[in-house]
């Protein structure tokens, strides 16, 4: 009689959790890349939102009225030749835009809402990440209003900014205007300014005047030894000024050195550990750098990392670096002036 055997075997223990440790690490790498690539969607999505909302309040406008009444209006107060009548009716017209819109002048540039005539704005219109969608003077054309918001918008957070205090810029990355790259390669992408080559990368924005301000931005840093927030900067391109470095490479720690014509210090004046379980790559960071007189604080998201005092550098621009092989993308940026 022929005894016949099961030689199946299940796995045993130590593959069951082989298995389960190689599954953590894969999520432990996928899940904070599907954060970031969903926070950039979803920026995207906030800036379609918000030039559809401009574009419908333009329309509406231009519906209210027949194109003969609005050229008509538009002849008066312009003295308008007949020749251009057919270009008053064209959608890419700002001109009449603006004309248009000439009772919803912002009182204070860059951050009063505009509208009593208009104000509203559509609640089909909604911020993926849940921000508020507000009118507000373009200051760059104080003629044509723009949509903001409070998360993606430029980082504009308030009517009145921080304090009271006056915007002195603000970007959401949705272009390159007033951005200055002085070394390397830099572009927008979906919505956010990254270096595109490694090496050096070196960009400033704003004016070498300012003195007692504060920078805000948020930025994501996905693989590299780190990157760089210049402040009181020259804007030359071998800069000279300060700057703050989110820098892993350097014994994972933010940092301040001082830059002399394009070469910085050796060993940095200000310097601190990132805490225990500081989430370094793939995760979006809120970074703030106020300065007033000697009077240096910098915050990371909203914790005060660094207070100081120096007085090497008095004034200057803002600006960005990376170097090395570091991919860092930078979501947007405001600086306001500190009274």
């Amino acid at each position: 009689m022929k005894i016949l055997r099961n030689n199946s075997r299940g796995f045993t223990l130590i593959e069951i959790m082989v298995v389960i440790v190689i599954i953590g690490a894969l999520m432990s790498i996928a899940v904070p890349y599907g954060k970031t690539y969903l926070d950039r969607a979803r920026a995207a999505h906030c800036l379609a939102n918000r030039h559809n909302i401009e574009m419908e309040e333009y329309s509406r406008l231009i519906g209210k009225s027949s194109c003969d009444e609005i050229t008509g209006r538009f002849f008066t107060a312009n003295s308008v030749n007949s020749r251009e009548t057919s270009l008053l009716c064209q959608p890419t017209d700002y001109t009449l835009y603006n004309f248009l819109h000439d009772g919803r002048n912002a009182g204070v540039a860059n951050a009063v809402p505009i509208s009593k005539k208009s104000s509203s704005i559509d609640e089909k219109w909604k911020c993926p990440s849940g921000g508020t969608y507000i009118w507000v003077e373009d200051p760059k054309n104080p003629d044509y209003p723009r949509v903001v918001c409070s998360i993606h918008g430029g980082a504009i957070l308030s009517p009145s900014g921080p304090g009271g205090a006056k915007f002195l810029f603000s970007s959401d990355f949705d272009n390159m205007d007033s951005l200055t790259p002085l070394r390397g390669k830099w572009k927008i992408r979906k919505g956010t300014l990254v270096p595109t080559r490694h090496g050096e990368n070196r960009l400033v924005f704003g004016e070498a005047k300012w003195t007692d301000y504060e920078v805000k931005t948020s930025a994501t840093l996905e693989k590299g030894r780190g990157y760089g927030i210049y402040y009181r900067a020259d804007g030359e391109r071998d800069i000279s000024g300060y700057i703050f470095q989110y820098d892993p490479g350097y014994g994972e720690s933010f940092l301040v050195r001082r830059v002399y014509k394009g070469n910085e210090e050796k060993s940095p004046f200000q310097r601190v550990k990132m805490p225990k379980g500081f989430s370094i790559y793939n995760q979006s960071h809120e970074i703030s750098i106020a300065v007033e007189e000697n009077h240096h604080v910098i915050k990371i998201d909203g914790d005060t990392t660094l207070d100081f005092k120096d007085d090497t550098f008095s004034s200057g621009m803002a600006g960005f670096r990376s170097w090395g092989k570091s991919e860092v993308a930078f979501n947007d940026v405001a600086v306001s002036e500190i009274d």
